[in-house]
């Protein structure tokens, strides 16, 4: 399963085509554009409701190492920090296979640069091995980019995601 938490366009035309390779990772899901964060935060977790057993799961959109979603910009202000996505994965019905934080940080000065997003995956992993809050997620690897990322790239295979040397794994206990 693949879900879309940004407003951008570029980004929701970009993930929904053949061209990402999204398509290796399930349901295509995009969160409804019209949607306030509270809204968009219920969509979220009904999308992560549905979650089937032995799918993968990979969340595209904005961040930076403490929150994912939107770009921060008044059309897209989408925006979950890692202590708030740790306990929707928690309460996953099924463990998935991995997760990817597929997020991307363009800076607002210059729509071309590409900042990195190292650190939310380690701290979503961090968040969820603190006082046994893994839920159905222990036993799962969540992965984030060594490296800066476009924000129109392919996406790793899931079946392979642990030999891809552009990763990071953090494995939840």
């Amino acid at each position: 399963m693949l879900i879309i938490i940004t407003k951008d366009r570029k980004i929701r035309q970009f993930y929904t085509s053949t061209r990402s390779n999204s398509g290796a990772w399930g349901q295509v899901i995009e969160l409804n554009d019209t949607y306030d964060q509270e809204r968009a935060t219920n969509a979220l977790k009904k999308a992560l409701s549905r979650l089937g057993a032995n799918e993968p799961l990979c969340l595209v959109g904005h961040g930076n190492d403490t929150e994912i979603g939107g770009s921060g910009k008044t059309r897209d202000p989408w925006g979950w920090s890692y202590a708030d996505v740790a306990p929707m994965l928690a309460a996953l019905p099924h463990r998935p296979t991995a997760v990817l934080i597929e997020a991307c940080a363009e800076e607002e000065e210059d729509g071309t640069k590409i900042d990195p997003v190292f650190g939310f995956a380690q701290a979503l992993a961090q968040q969820l091995n603190r006082h046994g809050q893994a839920g159905r997620m222990s036993g799962c690897t969540v992965y984030g980019y060594i490296n800066e990322t476009d924000s129109e790239h392919s996406l790793p295979n899931p079946a392979t995601i642990g030999r891809s040397v552009e990763l990071i794994p953090y494995v939840i206990h």
